[in-house]
């Protein structure tokens, strides 16, 4: 498996399912200037990867836009994506390893909609993050230095 950042995205955006598209590609030219694609490739084909939005974010629920009032200056980390043929070879795992190896002391946050998903982040030093009035179907991690 190799790391790599695209400089032209869509090799990743054409492995997202299709509502994923829908949500993000007509965002996409605002926040392609601040954003960074990184995906796992194994063999020629983009098998996982995501996005590392640095100041523009994507549409955000109220949990998101709450927490990014929070977390200003941190990078969110969105559309985390593994074809699901692959999933068992530890891609994901591999692209949260091979970014936070390119970035060290780098603080992130990200959402899930699973609650049963933050044992997965946990495992990159993420932890919960709750709020005075913390949604039951939205929830925020962060990963800090």
């Amino acid at each position: 498996m190799v790391f790599r950042k695209l400089v032209s995205p869509s090799e990743f955006f054409n492995i997202l399912p299709q509502d994923w598209r829908d949500d993000l590609l007509p965002q996409w030219q605002d926040l392609e200037g601040t954003s960074d694609v990184f995906v796992v490739k194994y063999r020629a084909d983009v098998i996982s990867g995501g996005i590392v939005f640095h100041q523009m974010l994507p549409q955000l629920s109220a949990v998101e836009f709450q927490a990014s009032m929070l977390f200003k200056n941190v990078p969110y980390i969105g559309y985390i994506y593994t074809q699901p043929e692959y999933r068992s070879l530890g891609a994901a795992s591999f692209w949260f390893h091979a970014l936070f190896n390119r970035r060290k002391n780098q603080s992130y946050w990200l959402s899930i909609e699973d609650l049963r998903l933050s044992f997965f982040y946990q495992k990159f030093g993420f932890s919960l993050y709750e709020f005075k009035e913390q949604s039951i179907d939205e929830y925020i991690m962060i990963k800090t230095k």
